[in-house]
């Protein structure tokens, strides 16, 4: 019903600069369409009691509030809106200055004063003023002096109350019509202010976070980064001063371990990059397959020959999620319980395993390692934090495993027994 009326008022598809200003197009379709029904109902009125009071006026009402839908719909939205008000000034002081105080004509006044603020708004203020004036002066014309237009009517008391009773309900639905606008919009504005305050508090707070990440980032990266340059220096002169060259194998192989080690810190920072800047893919993912290309990272690794990996996956398990963050996560998991087990115990073992529970699926990523100790268990997600002066690696991989798995809709958490080992819990949402 409500897009009919639209569609009636303004047609299918108008043309229109913002939202208020439609639904003040609409008022103004809508304050007419009930002048419509005003003047039919007396002029029907008139014909079924065979009078012939005031038929005429009705007439013009009736032509000029068409006039005035027309005009709307048309897009000559100021015309019509002018139309409506100019007509209806003047036809409400015929009637209240010719017809008895107790037909109510004059209640019709009250609407329009609050017409002309409501279909002008703020933005068209003096027009709006100049209109309220207008009925100002109107009403004390025809109620506070002897001046009309048009010969004054004479009706019985019951038709007099049977006008009254009309222009009072019309009256009223008129105003309550416009009310309801102010109402509506006052409503809207709020919500608006409401969502536009949360969103600039939340992207006020995003924006302290990366502010607070810069800073971190610039003065850690640099670390990081120059750290193995300047041993890389350092080698080459050291070689440079050694007579014996039968030594060159063992720098190389501290210079190569170095690159390695330089080369991992700018994969995390393109990695962090990456996560930040590229949106979510939506990707058919074989778990089992996956685990098992990670793990070829990892097999001609010394330190991975002597651990038994375990992985507990449905060979046939597919998921639907972004591919290349997904690995970025196991990966980083794999690397970190790899680098820093303890390899001098019976069983070394890291176990890799899956479940779906309430349409999430559950990773567990478990290892029989040193286990973290409880005083770095809630800080080892943030930027650059390493939990011991031994920890060789960056910082950033448990941050950008924690920013991933944030970025496609799961979440990521710590168990961990000081000194038996550590297990990482991934949910993720099982999507279609």
């Amino acid at each position: 019903m409500k897009e009919l009326l639209s569609r009636i008022i303004v047609g299918k598809d108008p043309v229109v600069e913002s939202r208020i200003a439609h639904t003040r197009i609409l008022l103004t379709g809508q304050v007419a369409m009930v002048g419509i029904f005003i003047s039919l109902f007396y002029i029907i009125r008139n014909l079924i009691l065979q009078l012939n009071v005031s038929y005429h006026y009705h007439a013009i009402l009736l032509s000029v509030m068409i006039l005035v839908l027309v005009l709307n719909r048309k897009g000559y939205y100021l015309a019509a809106k002018i139309l409506f008000l100019v007509t209806a000034n003047f036809l409400i002081f015929l009637f209240s200055s010719a017809a008895s105080y107790y037909t109510g004509s004059f209640i019709y006044f009250i609407p329009i004063f609050l017409a002309a603020f409501v279909l002008f708004g703020y933005e068209e203020r003096t027009k709006a003023i100049f209109f309220f004036l207008l009925t100002l002066f109107l009403f004390i014309l025809a109620h506070l002096t002897d001046f009309h237009i048009v010969p004054q009517v004479t009706l019985s008391t019951r038709k007099m109350f049977e006008s009254f009773i009309v222009n009072f309900f019309t009256a009223s639905f008129l105003t309550m019509l416009l009310i309801n606008f102010l109402i509506r919009e006052n409503y809207y504005y709020t919500e608006e202010l409401i969502q536009n305050e949360e969103q600039l508090l939340d992207k006020n707070t995003q924006l302290t976070k990366i502010n607070q990440e810069l800073d971190q980032f610039v003065y850690s990266t640099s670390h990081d980064l120059r750290s193995p340059l300047s041993t890389i220096l350092g080698l080459l002169q050291v070689m440079e001063l050694e007579k014996e060259k039968e030594n060159a194998g063992y720098y190389i192989e501290l210079i190569r371990n170095r690159v390695h080690a330089l080369d991992h810190v700018i994969g995390e920072i393109l990695d962090y990059a990456w996560n930040q800047k590229t949106g979510i893919q939506q990707d058919a993912i074989n778990l089992h397959a996956l685990l098992t290309e990670i793990l070829t990272n990892f097999l001609q690794d010394e330190k991975t020959q002597k651990i038994s990996i375990q992985i507990e996956v449905q060979p046939t398990l597919e998921i639907i999620s972004d591919r290349r963050r997904l690995k970025i996560i196991l990966l980083n998991l794999l690397s970190n319980a790899i680098r820093y087990h303890q390899y001098d115990q019976s069983n070394p073992f890291i176990r890799v395993s899956s479940t779906i529970h309430q349409n999430q699926l559950e990773i567990c990523v478990e290892d029989n390692g040193p286990g973290i100790h409880p005083d770095h268990q809630e800080k080892i997600f943030e930027m650059f934090y390493r939990a011991s002066d031994k920890t060789t690696g960056s910082g950033l991989g448990l941050y950008i495993v924690k920013e991933a798995t944030e970025k496609i809709g799961g979440t990521i958490h710590l168990r961990s027994d000081y000194g038996k080992g550590s297990s990482f819990m991934i949910r993720l949402p099982m999507l279609q």
